[in-house]
């Protein structure tokens, strides 16, 4: 693994992938450094000489100045580096004067009802019964066991098959039925998945849900917010 992060070739600091010790020789992009003193993990420390009032360069821009002569392999952190910001400023609004205005729109509603305290509320549990049902007919139809549970408030269900899968055949039919149910899902305005989010599990159904350009676009800003894939790299799944 790595000692630490160039994340730009102009930057005149990397960054700590873990803490590095007094004295370590961090090589990274072709540079070899020695750390001067303890890096803590997540900071900076400089790779290239960086004059007092010179620029600290991370992502390809300034995000500071040094307030101390640095050598390579100081600690870049608080105690020698500075804002570039000047502080509080005022701003004023001043609109083009040929702009349109903006089409007037009705309001969002929703189907629900006012609590006797003034609260909205929703009768989403009409919903629950129903889709429970869906899924124990898909289950009956693939000869499957299926227990549901979920969250009754937000109408989120759990659906969990219970299977062997060292059992080819009985595995199978627990896919059709799985495909079936977010079939049903989706027809039912619902979604894929609830407050845990699309997982590896899942991201072979996205396309039922969402369009392949909508993939595509959410890749491609990935890509350009963590060209270096670091974000949670053995999570990125290739649909």
């Amino acid at each position: 693994m790595p000692q630490a992060i160039h994340i730009s070739p102009i930057d005149n600091v990397v960054v700590a992938l873990h803490p590095i010790a007094k004295g370590t020789l961090v090589e990274v992009d072709g540079l070899a450094v020695t750390a001067l003193e303890d890096i803590p993990q997540g900071h900076k420390m400089a790779v290239k000489p960086i004059k007092n009032g010179e620029n600290v360069i991370k992502y390809g821009f300034p995000i500071g100045h040094a307030t101390a002569d640095a050598e390579p392999g100081t600690w870049m952190h608080t105690h020698n580096v500075h804002t570039n910001l000047s502080g509080e400023v005022e701003y004023s609004y001043h609109p083009a004067p040929d702009l349109a205005p903006l089409p007037k729109v009705e309001p969002e509603t929703f189907m629900g009802f006012r609590r006797k305290d003034g609260r909205a509320a929703i009768r989403n549990e009409i919903w629950i019964i129903p889709t429970v049902g869906c899924v124990n007919d898909i289950a009956k139809k693939y000869n499957v066991e299926v227990g549901t549970f979920g969250h009754a408030g937000d109408g989120n269900l759990h659906p969990t098959f219970l299977c062997d899968k060292r059992d080819k055949e009985e595995f199978a039919r627990v896919e059709a039925a799985v495909d079936e149910m977010f079939d049903v899902a989706i027809s039912l305005h619902g979604t894929l998945s609830g407050e845990h989010g699309i997982g590896t599990a899942k991201s072979k159904w996205m396309e039922k849900e969402t369009s392949r350009g909508t993939i595509l676009f959410s890749q491609r800003l990935r890509r350009a917010l963590d060209p270096k894939g670091l974000l949670n790299p053995t999570k990125l799944v290739g649909i």
